[in-house]
């Protein structure tokens, strides 16, 4: 369907012959706010960065409950470039703070920095517009894994997201 020249699908389901004519498209020319929460979701995790990106912000703007959820699924295993994941990894931490320190503990400990920066980012977004205490604790230890010891090859690590970082941790 089409509104104001942007097309859209209409109801629950999401047919590959959708998700196909969706790829052709620019952002621009989708309306993801006249799509139900359940397309959404499925577009959140489809294989195209673009329009995974743009359902996910969708669907935390409407302070859907599936953004979490999906969020952990992006975060928690799938391959997604940064900017997928650092947002994600921003809705998870204001949605399940709790859940997103043990990814991110995880993924410390696994040595996966690259994941991490992208958690960096997210949180850095997520401390902009609140911080708790456990969001808190995840500043300081996302901080001494990427900026600590041993890790200057990180260097590359927007100057923003580690001040964000440190006046989360304070």
């Amino acid at each position: 369907m089409q509104a104001n020249g942007r097309l859209f699908i209409s109801g629950d389901e999401l047919t590959d012959a959708d998700y196909a004519n969706l790829t052709m498209l620019g952002d621009e020319q989708i309306a993801y706010e006249k799509m139900s929460d359940s397309v959404l979701s499925k577009l959140a995790l489809s294989g195209d960065l673009y329009i995974a990106t743009s359902s996910l912000v969708e669907l935390d703007c409407r302070h859907s409950p599936l953004a979490g959820e999906i969020s952990a699924k992006l975060v928690g295993g799938r391959s997604a470039d940064v900017h997928l994941q650092s947002i994600a990894f921003r809705v998870l931490f204001e949605t399940n703070p709790k859940q997103a320190v043990v990814i991110v503990t995880n993924l410390i400990d696994s040595g996966d920095l690259k994941t991490v920066s992208a958690a960096a980012g997210g949180l850095a977004a997520a401390a902009n517009l609140t911080i708790d205490p456990v969001a808190r604790a995840a500043a300081g230890r996302i901080l001494r894994a990427l900026i600590g010891p041993g890790r200057a090859d990180l260097a590359e690590i927007d100057e923003a997201v580690i001040s964000a970082l440190e006046n989360a941790a304070q």
